[in-house]
């Protein structure tokens, strides 16, 4: 299921939404005057219905002389709205107020009045901003949304490194409330500290990984003369050899495995099904790629960094081999362990470490072969596939399906699940059959790297270095720079725990009513479609500034209890890590059968974005986005309209573009427009996708990139919905 956000193709539309630097102290401050308005779930707005456009228009004769009482009647009432139009000019002049006339002054100065508007529109509107502003050298892109989430990690910064607990944040709470509040507070500053711990850090080097993949080799055991790590690569030709792959150990591996967020061949995940939307379902999915998409892996100079990268990780993660290689039962001599440390990573690779990656890439671009394309999880019909344990067996006969799912199921749920839902039934066929034909010790080694990989960055930088360098290649940005530290903290507190509306509100019904009203104007939208999507419309539900239940974010004792499983040590980072994907991940197999929980956020309440979600029909605008210059109460409406406007049509129209037009007023995925106006819907997108296709970027050498219109499609239907 795609949960579709605003901030997507920024890239595309550089920052020409919003013509305004954050400057307002009180509005960056203030989450306060943001939040929900009731404990209650938003209810839907009462069904309207739509007559069809008339013609008004009175076609009179010409004539002389005396006027008639139609015409007396017309004068009148134009010298009756020249006289209103009088007053609600004085009543609604030019804004002068000091935030307006700030407002006006930074539009002013984003501006590049020396452009010719009707030649280039966007370099007239932005191109001050433009000449102030470059892209840092370690970012892709660089806009407005980049400049407010930058604010609001100084600001939650300041928060987490305050000695003592901000007692601001209490005012007004009980004091039961306070004393739980603190826990909570300074259970979120361990995590923090624990991050910013780089000496500590620092000294364990690769230690934390020693454990897991001594796990790893003991679920998946491979004949010492086979291991690719057991011999440096020097059996690579005789790996047909080795002993046929035990089905369970690799059923359990995979288990084990994904426990600790790490998923190779396949991935699950548990949310509403799209077809029975009041429910959750599992799904199952492709996985196991570490580049960002199969397409990478037939570019010959992405491959070459990235066997480049890899061999040194494996090195790096290996680098303690006598204690390793006694853990896992090898033998290995002294003097060899000798030789090992005597040799730097450089000399290692020439030592097997490359050949050790040519095989692993050798299986990943396999993989790669099979799994879909990213534009393929655009149609959420083709990736809708309903199996019950036993067809999922008799798909895909390599892997222990039962025992997989009961071994990751909660005491809670005895029984297995009668429905799961495949993004594809090709990739599983295909999947055990490629599983199947590969021998073990290179399954064995590319577990390995997939926890290596998964890890990295959450080790010292000696890890972090060559994935930064990776990431710099496929990003086209400076692999020297290196992130603050108290940045890529933040980050994680926010993945591991992170969770004036009234205007706001207003705001989006009345983007509604103007997205209603056009819908008579599209001709090719038949009239049984037009009332249903008006219908949808109607019933979408609206959430702004975070979450009031499920946790209550408001509320300290809610907030406990959902945590209270997950403590963290202040000393130990990896560790915690590990604790919150192990309660992150049976977290949500609780989850499965039960109720969809329609309180939910896929957003932390500091996340500067927005998204719709099409199996809740639901569109959800977290406190951090609604901030100047997105939006502000100070400002006028227009301004707000504007900005802030733009993000809540762009997520409406979401609900209608090449994805979300599939799911109805309810979230049920079903075809719910007739044969004809899907047809025309085609037709019609086809076009941008051939227009968006033909913008070209260039890559770091220089040469120009083709965008990928189809992928990006639902992004650019919403840009311009919006």
């Amino acid at each position: 299921m795609s949960h579709s956000n605003f901030e997507e193709t920024e890239p595309l539309l550089t920052d020409a939404r919003t013509p305004n630097d954050p400057d307002d102290e009180e509005t960056l401050r203030g989450s306060s005057n943001f939040g929900g308005t009731s404990s209650e779930p938003p209810q839907p707005r009462a069904p309207r219905t739509r007559e069809a456009p008339r013609d008004h228009t009175n076609f009179l004769p010409l004539r002389h002389g005396k006027f008639t009482r139609l015409e007396i009647m017309l004068a009148f009432t134009c010298l009756l709205l020249l006289i209103l139009m009088s007053i609600f000019a004085g009543l609604y002049g030019p804004c002068l107020t000091p935030d307006c006339v700030l407002i006006a002054g930074k539009i002013i100065e984003d501006m590049d009045q020396t452009a010719d508007p009707c030649e280039d529109f966007f370099q007239y509107s932005c191109g001050g901003w433009l000449k102030k502003h470059i892209i840092p050298d370690d970012k892709g892109r660089y806009g407005y949304f980049d400049i407010l989430y930058e604010e609001n990690q100084e600001l939650l910064k300041r928060i987490l490194e305050e000695d003592d607990f901000p007692s601001i944040e209490t005012a007004g709470l009980p004091s039961p409330s306070v004393s739980i509040d603190k826990k909570n507070f300074y259970n979120l500053q361990s995590f923090y500290k624990s991050c910013m711990n780089e000496d500590h850090i620092s000294q364990l080097g690769g230690a934390p990984l020693v454990p897991i993949l001594n796990r790893l080799f003991e679920n998946f055991p491979v004949e010492n003369r086979f291991s690719l790590f057991n011999n440096f690569g020097h059996q690579l030709d005789n790996l047909q050899q080795a002993a046929p792959l035990d089905l369970l150990n690799l059923t359990n591996t995979l288990s084990n495995l994904s426990t600790i967020d790490v998923q190779p061949l396949l991935g699950f995940y548990v949310d509403a099904d799209a077809k029975n939307p009041k429910e959750n379902v599992l799904y199952l999915s492709q996985s196991g790629l570490v580049l960002p998409s199969k397409e990478y892996y037939e570019e010959e100079h992405i491959m070459v960094t990235y066997k480049s990268v890899m061999a040194e990780l494996l090195g790096r993660a290996l680098d303690n081999r006598s204690n390793f290689i006694i853990e896992m039962g090898y033998t290995i001599s002294n003097d060899a362990i000798e030789d090992i440390y005597e040799y730097s990573i450089e000399r290692f690779w020439l030592r097997g470490w490359e050949e050790i990656a040519d095989k692993i890439i050798e299986f990943e671009k396999a993989l790669a072969k099979i799994s879909l394309s990213p534009e393929d999880f655009n149609d959420p019909e083709a990736t809708y596939n309903k199996h019950t344990i036993k067809s999922l067996e008799k798909l895909s006969p390599t892997f222990f399906w039962s025992h997989y799912i009961s071994s990751l199921l909660p005491p809670t749920i005895p029984d297995l699940p009668s429905k799961i839902i495949l993004t594809s039934n090709q990739y599983f066929e295909n999947l055990s059959n490629l599983v199947r034909k590969t021998p073990p010790p290179i399954l064995q080694a590319y577990f390995a790297w997939q926890i290596i990989a998964r890890h990295a960055n959450s080790l010292d930088e000696k890890f972090q270095a060559p994935l930064r360098r990776l990431k710099a290649k496929l990003r086209g940005v400076d692999e020297n720079v290196k992130p603050k530290r108290w940045e890529v903290c933040l980050s994680s507190v926010d993945q591991t725990l992170g969770r004036s509306i009234d205007i706001a509100n207003q705001m989006i019904d009345s983007i509604k009513d103007a997205f209603v009203d056009r819908l008579p104007d599209l001709d090719w939208l038949d009239a049984e479609t037009r009332e249903k999507a008006i219908e949808k419309v109607d019933a979408i539900i609206q959430k702004v500034g975070y979450p009031i239940k499920s946790p209550n974010t408001t509320n300290p004792r809610s907030l406990q209890d959902y945590y209270r499983d997950i403590k963290f040590d202040e000393d130990n980072y990896f560790d915690n890590l590990l604790s919150s994907y192990l309660w992150g991940s049976e977290k949500q197999w609780k989850e499965l059968g039960q109720p969809v929980n329609r309180y939910s956020w896929y957003m932390s309440p500091q996340t500067v974005n927005a998204y719709y979600n099409p199996t809740v029909n639901e569109i959800v605008f977290p406190a951090g986005i609604l901030q100047f210059p997105f939006f502000s109460s100070k400002a006028p409406e227009y301004i707000n309209y504007g900005a802030i406007g733009t993000v809540i049509g762009h997520e409406l129209t979401h609900g209608f573009d090449n994805n979300g037009r599939q799911y109805d007023a309810t979230g049920r995925l079903i075809q719910w427009w007739s044969n004809a106006t899907v047809e025309s819907f085609k037709e019609k997108a086809e076009c941008f996708v051939n227009q968006y296709s033909k913008f070209t970027v260039n890559d770091t050498n220089g040469v120009p990139v083709h965008l990928n219109g189809r992928l990006t499609l639902g992004e650019n239907l919403a840009d311009n919905g919006g």
